[in-house]
């Protein structure tokens, strides 16, 4: 939001973090970037990204624990854990990823458990272990080199949970919303191209 502060530093960027679902018959909320596709009536719903989910863990971890070499050394390793479901979908953990890998042996161990997945995050980038990441949320943390993706393997998350960027159906007729819808597809343009940059595609 910064780099859009300072192409528009004429313009007051204010910003409301909820779990609820935005309003926009609010008069003083003009753009909301959604998690899920609950679109109301009288909007549109652009989407930003979907889900790719990998494993993450700092590059320190790489060089102070054991060998990670395959997906089944993991189970030799301390897996940091997100628990989360809504709305009937469980989001996919670490048995979901071992599956898909080939790793039919897994049991889970007692280890670090989040129901937020910036905490779940930050725990790896702290390294304290190995997590399940989302593109979306550790580009920048990859691009920096605070985190390293170490199996190129990825699953998919529920895509009735993916980010969209929701507006007014009329929201063209608002320069400054305009250029903000413009400027917030580029962006998630961009992160992509930087992820496939990295050899993450």
């Amino acid at each position: 939001m910064h780099r859009f502060a300072k192409l528009e530093p004429k313009t007051d960027v204010r910003i409301d973090m909820t779990c609820e679902t935005p309003g926009l018959n609010r008069e003083d909320v003009d753009v909301a970037i959604c998690y899920g596709q609950a679109i109301a009536a009288g909007t549109r719903a652009d989407p930003l990204f979907d889900h790719s989910i990998f494993p993450v863990c700092s590059p320190m971890w790489l060089q102070a624990a054991l060998p990670l070499n395959s997906p089944a050394d993991l189970l030799r390793h301390t897996l940091i854990h997100l628990s989360w479901s809504g709305l009937g979908v469980t989001w996919p953990d670490w048995r979901t990823w071992m599956l898909a890998a080939g790793v039919e042996r897994y049991e889970p161990r007692p280890g670090l458990h989040f129901e937020d997945s910036s905490l779940a995050i930050q725990a790896a980038v702290e390294g304290h272990g190995v997590a399940l990441g989302d593109a979306a949320l550790v580009a920048d943390d990859l691009i920096a080199g605070r985190l390293v993706r170490p199996f190129a393997l990825a699953i998919d998350g529920p895509p009735q949970f993916a980010y969209f960027l929701v507006s007014r159906l009329h929201s063209s007729d608002n320069p400054v919303v305009y250029r903000f819808h413009e400027w917030a597809l580029g962006e998630a343009q961009k992160t992509r191209e930087d992820i496939a940059a990295l050899g993450y595609a």
